[in-house]
């Protein structure tokens, strides 16, 4: 074995060693702030094995949010499955998988940059191993999606530098590891770039790479004209498609997805039956007609397996099979098993029938499935209905010599159509929403605000409708983000309302964040010809945190230190080399050393500052303590520390005081206001009590609690005709989701109300029609008391009659029958 093999294996060892210290103070925490949104308080999660089946095909991942990674879900799932509500194992798994990415960083260095020198590369691992920004991501158990789709996307990248040398054995690994980086999280997109990049920084010249550039480009007319396609296009083209795909996927783009067709097109026509460019073509149609709402996909899909069984006789049942298996994955999702089955079927024996020159028997099960649609009037075969008739002109006008333009002609039909769909957004969407993954109402716990993701309150850009104010607050942001990575304190876990404010262009640190970044990328872009390590570094960052500055879209924070974690590896490689490269230009002799001494502070305080910062994770009481002292103007913080002293049953002052400042930062904070007024209600002072549930009500008018404390406070202000309206709210929403007591409580209050503002037959008919639902003896004694205390004593004592039939041993409601019988004879 070589010195420096072995070397590698004791630098491997050490990173691993170090990145297990690291976080070996969070294996005994519990639960902890998203935990219960994706874990404890979600049904599918906590299901374990039974819940894999409905990870893998809707978005579940979070509450009323379309949010899809089954990856670490299944994680999540597995782990409760085996271990239940213990977070230990969870914690376990997070600190290993951390290790054993951090390893993986220093793997993907040593290749990429293999010139370099090694212990650069080691310091750089270091450094990013200990960045305390790292805490959320391996303290909070939930944030094992961030790490997954780093792992996986720098695996990726790893067999991506792999296969320059070996390119069969390794591309196969590349699409593996960047699928399970994607399905771990979307944001993963961003690394994509860097396989071009990389591929240009493990040229041996510079030169080289141009000239290749000029020859492909001078040979692109006498490529598209020729015959057959080289195998090595084949390949290149294959990975191109493959993931111009993918960004179709993302962000759901007809243009884009009209160019992939294209292409898949080309290839198809200019190749004779590869099974490399199948495969190809069919994986991409699969992943575009999952997720993108185009019936052009539906159509294209289709026209393949025709394509292929009449092109590749001598494949036919192997191809037929995958096509099916693949094509019917897209139908999964639906989960309208009857619709797969039978579809599936049409669709086997039209291609078994049509590819054995039985093209006018093929018809038959295309013209039933027709019929079927026309008779069901499904949304959802109704995009069926249009394959269908297009397929049928297939099989009845296609030959050997019109086949391709009939093919084409069907094509450009389907683009027209989808186009057609476009123009006419009612039918688009009733097409859109009979092919899109089903989601599930899944209903949280009383505690849980899961629609706050989406809202000023997390996101201070929300409705903000201002440019200036928007892309000012924007920069701002930026800004932060380069002082976390600089300087990571203070660590706050949620960066929302008001903790970064709005500004405008007239603030210095709007220009100097746009001036910092703009000379970074302007001097990637200088240095990047010389295939400087700086510039790989900075463009990294600036790349992997691109999806996250709110300039394309919103996202659910305003800012988070989860979105860092990837962006940090682009800032460590950026900084360690730029070091480096200061102390060459002033002619340091032992650089090496040097650089240590330089690093080896920030590596103690970086490891302190972790240390520190992973026990304000062990639960959400301390988190909220540790925190809020960074977080004063923060409405959302302010409201999780009152919550959690509130339920640890602290001082009511602070929690009074807490509740309050979340109010004053944020005034439409709903779960604050609802949470203040049970506070009042459970310390009797209604007058306060009442005040916070009219502004709950306001901001959240469908709330059946709400409406349910605020009757019973005027019930017992004996306000009586106030109290009616609220108790008849109370019982229109939550009829169908209140506990049975309450709704008993509920109606029986409201029917004394109907008797205390004279409406004897409201009150009649709503405690019979709640015996009869319920069986509650009480509504119909309390009936008998009503009427009883209305004065007509005869139908108090019929109304216990009727309820003695039922209960005919009930000694007492005899008794007070005839007690009322003979008050009825004195009078």
């Amino acid at each position: 074995m070589k010195s420096k093999e072995i070397k590698n294996k004791y630098l491997y060892a050490i990173i691993f060693t170090i990145a297990i210290f690291a976080y070996a103070n969070t294996i005994n925490h519990s639960y902890t702030w998203d935990d219960a949104l994706v874990i404890t308080n979600n049904k599918y999660t906590k299901k374990g094995f039974s819940g894999l089946k409905d990870i893998w095909s809707k978005k579940v991942f979070l509450h009323n949010r379309s949010v899809y990674r089954p990856v670490p879900q299944s994680v999540y799932a597995i782990t409760y499955q085996f271990f239940d509500y213990n977070p230990k194992p969870a914690h376990i798994i997070n600190i290993i998988i951390y290790a054993l990415l951090s390893v993986a960083t220093f793997w993907f260095l040593t290749l990429l940059f293999s010139k370099q020198n090694k212990w650069l590369l080691f310091f750089i691992s270091l450094l990013f191993v200990l960045h305390p920004l790292h805490t959320e991501v391996v303290a909070n158990i939930k944030s094992l999606d961030e790490m997954l789709a780093y792992f996986f996307s720098i695996l990726s990248l790893i067999f991506w530098i792999k296969s320059f040398k070996q390119f069969s054995k390794n591309i196969v690994f590349v699409f593996i590891f960047i699928i399970l980086a994607l399905l771990s999280k979307i944001s993963s997109i961003t690394i994509l770039p860097f396989f071009i990049i990389i591929y240009f920084y493990k040229l041996e010249k510079t030169n080289l790479f141009i000239a290749n550039l000029k020859s492909k480009l001078q040979n692109t007319k006498t490529l598209f004209l020729s015959k057959n396609y080289s195998s090595k296009f084949i390949y290149y083209s294959f990975i191109l498609v493959f993931f111009l795909s993918i960004i179709a996927v993302v962000y759901n783009n007809t243009v884009l997805s009209f160019l992939i067709l294209a292409l898949l097109l080309l290839l198809l026509y200019k190749t004779n039956n590869n099974r490399l460019i199948f495969v190809n073509s069919i994986i991409t149609i699969v992943l575009l007609t999952l997720f993108s709402y185009h019936l052009l996909l539906i159509l294209y899909s289709i026209f393949s397996v025709i394509y292929f069984t009449t092109k590749a006789k001598k494949y036919f049942n192997f191809y037929s099979i995958f096509v099916l298996v693949l094509f019917s994955l897209s139908f999964l999702f639906l989960t309208q098993e009857y619709l797969i089955i039978s579809f599936l079927i049409v669709l086997f024996s039209f291609s078994y029938l049509y590819s054995t020159n039985k093209k006018k028997l093929s018809i038959i099960p295309l013209l039933t499935i027709l019929i079927l649609s026309v008779v069901v009037s499904s949304k959802i075969i109704t995009s069926i209905t249009i394959s269908m008739i297009l397929l049928i002109v297939f099989a009845l006008l296609n030959n050997k010599k019109r086949e391709k333009y009939i093919y084409l002609f069907l094509i450009i039909i389907s683009v027209f159509y989808t186009i057609a769909l476009e123009n006419k957004p009612s039918i688009s969407n009733e097409i859109y929403n009979s092919l899109k993954p089903s989601f599930s109402n899944i209903k949280p716990k009383d505690n849980i605000e899961p629609t706050l993701e989406m809202s000023p309150l997390n996101n201070t850009l929300f409705n903000e409708n201002n440019s200036e104010i928007k892309y000012a607050t924007i920069a701002t942001i930026q800004l932060k983000y380069l002082q976390l990575l600089v300087f990571p304190h203070p660590l706050v876990h949620q960066y929302g309302f008001n903790q970064i404010e709005k500004t405008n262009f007239k603030s210095w640190k709007v220009w100097f964040s746009i001036i910092i970044h703009l000379l970074l990328f302007l001097f990637a872009l200088y240095k990047l010809k010389s295939k400087s390590p700086i510039s790989f570094g900075i463009l990294f960052y600036l790349s992997t945190i691109s999806i996250y500055t709110n300039i394309v879209v919103l996202m659910p924070d305003t800012l988070a230190e989860r979105f860092l974690f990837t962006p940090s590896l682009g800032f460590a490689i950026a900084f360690v080399f730029a070091l480096d490269f200061l102390l060459k230009k002033l002619n340091f002799k032992r650089r090496t050393f040097v650089l240590l001494f330089l690093l080896l502070p920030i590596y103690i305080a970086f490891a302190y500052k972790t240390y520190d910062r992973n026990k304000a994770w062990k639960n959400n009481f301390i988190l909220a303590e540790k925190t809020i002292k960074h977080a004063k103007n923060n409405a959302a913080i302010n409201a999780q520390y009152a919550s959690e002293l509130y339920m640890a049953g602290k001082d009511s002052s602070l929690i009074f005081y807490h509740y309050n400042k979340a109010i004053e930062i944020f005034p439409n904070f709903y779960s604050a206001n609802k949470d203040l007024s049970k506070f009042f209600i459970e310390r009797q002072n209604t007058k306060q009590a009442e005040k916070y549930l009219l502004k709950s009500i306001y901001l959240k008018p469908r709330v059946w609690e709400n409406y349910y404390f605020l009757a019973f406070i005027q019930y017992e202000n004996k306000y009586y005709e106030k109290a009616v309206p609220y108790f008849e709210n109370c019982l229109s929403l939550g009829e169908k989701i209140m506990q049975k007591e309450k709704l008993i409580l509920a109606s029986e209050f409201l029917a004394r109300c109907y008797f205390n503002t004279h409406q004897m037959q409201k009150a009649d008919a709503l405690l019979k029609s709640l015996f009869a639902k319920h069986k509650t003896k009480s509504s119909i004694i309390l009936l008998g008391n009503i009427y009883n205390q209305f004065g007509n004593i005869q139908k108090s004592i019929e109304t216990y009659e009727f309820l003695l039939e039922f209960y005919p041993e009930d000694k007492q409601l005899k008794h007070t029958i005839n007690i009322l019988k003979n008050k009825l004879q004195n009078d």
